[in-house]
Protein backbone atom coordinates (compact mmCIF):
# COMPACT_ATOMS: atom_id res chain seq x y z
CA UNK A 1 0.00 0.00 0.00
CA UNK A 2 1.44 3.14 -0.85
CA UNK A 3 2.59 5.89 1.96
CA UNK A 4 -0.35 8.74 2.04
CA UNK A 5 1.66 12.00 2.80
CA UNK A 6 -0.05 14.28 5.10
CA UNK A 7 -0.44 17.40 5.17
CA UNK A 8 0.54 19.84 8.65
CA UNK A 9 -2.14 20.40 10.42
CA UNK A 10 -3.97 23.78 10.30
CA UNK A 11 -4.03 26.54 12.85
CA UNK A 12 -7.28 26.27 14.52
CA UNK A 13 -7.88 30.12 14.65
CA UNK A 14 -7.00 30.39 10.96
CA UNK A 15 -9.85 27.51 10.47
CA UNK A 16 -12.69 29.77 12.27
CA UNK A 17 -12.20 32.14 10.08
CA UNK A 18 -12.82 30.18 6.61
CA UNK A 19 -16.83 30.22 7.28
CA UNK A 20 -17.00 34.04 7.47
CA UNK A 21 -14.98 34.33 3.76
CA UNK A 22 -17.14 31.96 2.34
CA UNK A 23 -19.76 33.81 3.37
CA UNK A 24 -18.43 36.99 1.94
CA UNK A 25 -17.33 35.02 -1.11
CA UNK A 26 -20.78 33.47 -1.95
CA UNK A 27 -22.32 37.01 -1.37
CA UNK A 28 -20.60 38.82 -3.71
CA UNK A 29 -20.66 35.96 -6.13
CA UNK A 30 -24.21 36.22 -6.40
CA UNK A 31 -24.26 39.69 -6.80
CA UNK A 32 -21.65 39.31 -9.43
CA UNK A 33 -23.41 36.62 -11.23
CA UNK A 34 -26.64 36.43 -10.11
CA UNK A 35 -28.23 37.89 -13.51
CA UNK A 36 -27.03 34.58 -15.03
CA UNK A 37 -27.25 32.11 -12.22
CA UNK A 38 -30.32 33.49 -9.99
CA UNK A 39 -30.65 30.89 -6.97
CA UNK A 40 -28.01 32.02 -4.34
CA UNK A 41 -28.17 28.44 -2.25
CA UNK A 42 -26.79 27.05 -5.61
CA UNK A 43 -23.08 28.79 -5.29
CA UNK A 44 -20.85 27.13 -3.43
CA UNK A 45 -16.80 27.55 -2.17
CA UNK A 46 -14.75 24.37 -2.43
CA UNK A 47 -11.11 23.70 -1.74
CA UNK A 48 -8.52 21.83 -3.64
CA UNK A 49 -5.32 20.63 -2.52
CA UNK A 50 -2.07 19.69 -4.71
CA UNK A 51 1.10 18.29 -2.57
CA UNK A 52 4.59 17.37 -3.35
CA UNK A 53 7.29 15.09 -1.86
CA UNK A 54 7.92 17.05 1.13
CA UNK A 55 4.70 17.87 3.38
CA UNK A 56 5.91 21.33 3.37
CA UNK A 57 5.08 21.94 -0.46
CA UNK A 58 1.55 21.13 -0.16
CA UNK A 59 -0.51 23.89 -1.66
CA UNK A 60 -4.37 24.88 -1.37
CA UNK A 61 -6.78 26.71 -3.66
CA UNK A 62 -10.40 27.29 -3.97
CA UNK A 63 -13.06 27.49 -6.48
CA UNK A 64 -16.14 28.93 -7.09
CA UNK A 65 -18.89 27.01 -8.12
CA UNK A 66 -22.45 27.00 -8.85
CA UNK A 67 -24.62 23.85 -9.45
CA UNK A 68 -26.77 23.74 -12.19
CA UNK A 69 -30.24 22.59 -12.33
CA UNK A 70 -32.01 21.33 -9.50
CA UNK A 71 -29.62 19.25 -7.96
CA UNK A 72 -26.25 18.87 -7.67
CA UNK A 73 -25.00 16.15 -10.10
CA UNK A 74 -24.13 19.53 -12.63
CA UNK A 75 -21.85 21.75 -11.79
CA UNK A 76 -20.46 25.03 -13.45
CA UNK A 77 -16.25 26.34 -12.21
CA UNK A 78 -16.80 30.03 -12.17
CA UNK A 79 -14.00 30.76 -10.84
CA UNK A 80 -10.88 29.33 -8.88
CA UNK A 81 -7.97 30.57 -6.99
CA UNK A 82 -4.36 30.29 -7.86
CA UNK A 83 -2.87 27.59 -5.56
CA UNK A 84 -1.05 29.02 -2.47
CA UNK A 85 0.72 27.34 0.97
CA UNK A 86 -2.33 28.19 2.79
CA UNK A 87 -5.83 27.24 2.48
CA UNK A 88 -7.13 31.14 3.79
CA UNK A 89 -4.67 32.96 1.54
CA UNK A 90 -6.51 31.38 -1.61
CA UNK A 91 -10.31 32.05 -0.17
CA UNK A 92 -8.57 35.60 0.12
CA UNK A 93 -7.23 36.01 -3.12
CA UNK A 94 -11.25 34.77 -4.27
CA UNK A 95 -13.01 36.98 -1.87
CA UNK A 96 -10.85 40.03 -3.02
CA UNK A 97 -11.39 39.16 -7.33
CA UNK A 98 -15.06 39.24 -6.62
CA UNK A 99 -15.15 42.57 -4.21
CA UNK A 100 -13.39 44.04 -7.27
CA UNK A 101 -15.47 42.71 -10.09
CA UNK A 102 -18.83 43.87 -7.77
CA UNK A 103 -16.67 47.03 -7.33
CA UNK A 104 -16.76 47.27 -11.18
CA UNK A 105 -20.68 46.22 -11.16
CA UNK A 106 -21.34 48.93 -9.10
CA UNK A 107 -19.73 51.58 -10.71
CA UNK A 108 -21.10 51.08 -14.06
CA UNK A 109 -24.37 52.10 -12.15
CA UNK A 110 -26.06 54.72 -10.87
CA UNK A 111 -28.14 55.23 -7.76
CA UNK A 112 -31.59 53.56 -8.46
CA UNK A 113 -30.34 51.27 -11.01
CA UNK A 114 -31.29 47.73 -11.09
CA UNK A 115 -29.17 44.55 -12.10
CA UNK A 116 -30.30 41.49 -13.11
CA UNK A 117 -33.04 39.86 -14.47
CA UNK A 118 -37.14 40.49 -13.35
CA UNK A 119 -38.31 38.35 -10.37
CA UNK A 120 -40.98 36.84 -12.90
CA UNK A 121 -38.33 35.70 -15.34
CA UNK A 122 -36.68 33.82 -12.78
CA UNK A 123 -39.09 31.34 -11.87
CA UNK A 124 -39.36 29.98 -15.48
CA UNK A 125 -37.13 27.06 -15.92
CA UNK A 126 -36.24 25.27 -18.69
CA UNK A 127 -38.56 22.43 -19.31
CA UNK A 128 -35.99 20.11 -20.18
CA UNK A 129 -34.82 20.67 -16.60
CA UNK A 130 -31.17 21.64 -16.99
CA UNK A 131 -31.43 24.93 -14.95
CA UNK A 132 -31.39 26.85 -17.61
CA UNK A 133 -33.44 30.35 -17.17
CA UNK A 134 -36.03 31.08 -19.30
CA UNK A 135 -36.39 35.17 -19.62
CA UNK A 136 -40.18 36.59 -20.40
CA UNK A 137 -40.75 40.60 -21.67
CA UNK A 138 -38.62 42.82 -23.07
CA UNK A 139 -35.56 45.02 -22.36
CA UNK A 140 -34.20 42.15 -20.33
CA UNK A 141 -29.72 41.57 -21.08
CA UNK A 142 -28.77 40.30 -17.63
CA UNK A 143 -27.37 43.91 -17.22
CA UNK A 144 -27.88 46.93 -15.73
CA UNK A 145 -31.41 48.44 -16.29
CA UNK A 146 -31.62 51.90 -16.16
CA UNK A 147 -34.26 53.41 -13.84
CA UNK A 148 -36.49 55.60 -16.26
CA UNK A 149 -36.43 59.05 -15.75
CA UNK A 150 -39.63 60.56 -14.45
Amino acid sequence: MANKQVAPAPDPKLIEGLPSLKEQIITNAVAHYGPDHPYSDRYDVITLRSWGAPPASTNFGVALIVYEGETKARWKLLMRSNMHTHLEVAMEELRVWLMDMVFTDICNMALGDSRGRPEQSIAMLSPNGNGAVGISGSDVTGGVKRKKEE
